[in-house]
């Protein structure tokens, strides 16, 4: 492992700068880890920031990659939001864009990657909200600007105010979707850009509209 990280530092300062980075943040933000660089920065000086709260927790089975941000992009930090006895799990490899948002709500539970081997991806801007649980599947792919939410947030009286959201593998999501409480997208799922989805969509569909609907069936998609 040294002379790994020796020849990196000699091959790219920045880039092992940037392991270092997220090794030292890690000794500080990380509750349970798996590898000796659970948090690696695209470059040095783009980075995260994580509001705690008591009892709220890390858990990085693999690797979270923090995103760079181009030079004409408005975007800043990730912002990662704990509050009272949440918990935060990453599974596999997951890039969070520049500017994705994560909130967890007291007790509550986001779970981000499904395999030790898998890879998430979820692009610049993208808000997660997080009040009972949302699970996503490795190999997804999430575009920027999109909103996954399992709460209405505020009471509405006689109503299911949360219900928990699952996000299967391989399901893509377009830019500027909304995911809402309740919804699950089966494996091989498309989400069309800016479609409002408020109803499970099955394997191999694509959904497009507000609110979203079946566009097609049997569809496979690569990356």
């Amino acid at each position: 492992m040294e002379k790994n990280l020796l020849g990196l530092l000699k091959r790219n300062p920045l880039r092992a700068m940037s392991f270092f980075m997220g090794w030292i943040f890690s000794l500080k933000s990380v509750d349970k880890k798996n590898n000796a660089f659970p948090v690696v920065f695209d470059t040095p000086g783009l980075g995260i920031k994580i509001n705690k709260h008591k009892n709220g927790k890390i858990i990085i089975n693999g690797t979270l990659i923090i995103g760079k941000r181009g030079a004409r992009e408005p975007y800043g930090n990730v912002v990662i939001n704990m509050a009272e006895d949440s918990t935060l799990i990453i599974n596999g490899t997951v890039f969070l864009g520049a500017n994705v948002h994560l909130a967890v709500a007291p007790g509550a539970k986001l779970i981000l990657g499904s395999k030790a081997d898998g890879s998430l991806t979820i692009n610049r801007g993208t808000e997660i909200l997080a009040h009972e649980e949302i699970r996503i599947g490795s190999g997804s792919m999430l575009s920027w600007d999109i909103l996954i939410m399992d709460s209405n947030v505020h009471t509405i009286v006689g109503a299911q105010n949360h219900k928990p959201i699952i996000i299967h593998e391989n399901v893509w999501i377009g830019c500027r979707a909304t995911i809402l409480k309740g919804v699950e997208l089966a494996t091989g799922s498309v989400v069309s850009a800016s479609a409002v989805v408020v109803k499970s969509v099955p394997v191999r569909s694509v959904v497009a509209g507000n609110p979203a609907r079946i566009v097609k069936e049997n569809i496979s998609w690569a990356e």
